[in-house]
């Protein structure tokens, strides 16, 4: 299967989970979510999104986040700039407003550069055991986290979120593909780079 069909394969699975399905892994996920955070006491630079359709939703991790001492950042795709993602303060729901695909997003001017991130959370259609990653297709984490694939860069933390049923046995990897460094399901936290240290001092 190549990887459009695959795409549009676990879509469907997605699209297929029922509203009550999706629920309880957005439940289940966000306690693995606690489990991780709950050990960090310093305060981290912490990009997440609203998930659309039928992704894994990220509502209780966005309002829980919002009440911590982290600070929170999501992204926003450029309407100027063919292809280009940067990330934004998000303090509240009052200060969002939908993008070309409906997503929310932050109307403030106050962005981050993605190599000041801690931690990101991560939209995606399909992943592996290897932290491959398959997303919409836009390219946009690839290009605003290209930097990663110099081995010597270890943050941001790259943590897909995700339904356990995106996972396949293989996605085979272009040059530019930006690899997770872990993924959180509603079965728990796997984690693909054991060598980030980065990620294990937050492990």
């Amino acid at each position: 299967m190549n990887q459009s069909s695959l795409r549009t394969h676990l879509i469907s699975l997605r699209n297929d989970l029922s509203s009550s399905q999706c629920l309880s892994n957005e439940q289940h996920a966000f306690a693995h979510f606690l489990s991780f955070l709950n050990t960090q006491t310093q305060s981290l630079n912490i990009a997440a999104f609203f998930a659309f359709q039928n992704e894994l939703k990220t509502d209780l991790l966005l309002q829980h986040l919002l009440g911590t001492q982290h600070t929170v950042f999501l992204p926003v795709v450029s309407e100027t700039e063919m292809g280009k993602m940067s990330f934004h303060h998000f303090a509240n729901t009052e200060q969002l407003k939908p993008n070309r695909w409906g997503i929310l997003e932050p109307i403030n001017e106050a962005e981050i550069a993605a190599e000041a991130l801690d931690i990101v959370i991560t939209p995606l259609v399909g992943f592996d055991s290897l932290g491959s990653r398959i997303g919409m297709g836009g390219g946009f984490y690839d290009r605003a986290f290209a930097f990663r694939n110099n081995s010597s860069k270890q943050k941001p933390v790259l943590i897909g979120w995700a339904h356990s049923c995106q996972q396949v046995h293989k996605i085979q990897r272009e040059e530019w593909d930006v690899t997770l460094d872990a993924v959180i399901t509603e079965k728990g936290l796997q984690v693909f780079n054991q060598e980030n240290a980065s990620l294990a001092a937050l492990i």
